[in-house]
């Protein structure tokens, strides 16, 4: 899917000269990127209960494992078995997100070429509104898999996370007591 992405804002990036002006049909290159979004909504309504399964169960699993790391801080073979589950753990939802993030940043990339064209010396007609309805699209819902229809997996989504398991571990670490051992 992200190879496609790439392929269409090639494509758009090409076909803009520099003045402005179109070197193709516009609406057959929206058209063509509403078909890829159409892909990646076919493949959310698919994946999204499963992405969300992986998420929830994951980032529970993460969580158990720092509150283990950090209760068993004093017993090694503990701590180093917990630290490989979780770098496994972390690996395996860092990838899926990584994918997820990739592809919202390559649908909604074609922004950045859509603020190069000069909509008032086109020759087709409505050439205008085609570039807007193209731009409002790019603006509007977020191209990218969701965790069960509910959270869309962008760079955002995956910062708040991130933030979330760091000021849980935060937490944990403060609210265990530091006694001197024996």
């Amino acid at each position: 899917m992200s190879r496609m992405f790439d392929n269409f804002n090639e494509k758009l990036q090409n076909g803009i000269s520099e003045d402005g002006k179109l070197q193709f049909s516009f609406e057959k290159l929206r058209c063509e990127h509403q078909r890829l979004a159409k892909v990646v909504a076919t493949g959310n309504e698919i994946f999204s209960p499963f992405l969300g399964f992986i998420v929830a169960s994951s980032l529970a699993e993460i969580a158990t494992l720092l509150y283990q790391i950090t209760r068993y801080s004093s017993q090694p073979g503990v701590v180093i078995i917990c630290a490989i589950w979780f770098f496994i753990c972390g690996g395996s939802i860092g990838v899926l997100f990584w994918f997820a993030v990739h592809i919202h940043e390559q649908a909604h990339d074609a922004e950045n070429y859509v603020h190069d064209i000069s909509v008032w010396d086109q020759s087709e007609e409505g050439t205008p509104i085609q570039v807007m309805l193209f731009f409002a699209k790019l603006h509007g819902k977020p191209i990218t898999l969701t965790v069960w229809n509910w959270a869309a997996i962008t760079r955002d989504f995956v910062l708040t996370v991130f933030g979330i398991l760091v000021s849980y571990f935060v937490i944990v670490v403060q609210t265990f007591p530091s006694y001197p051992e024996p």
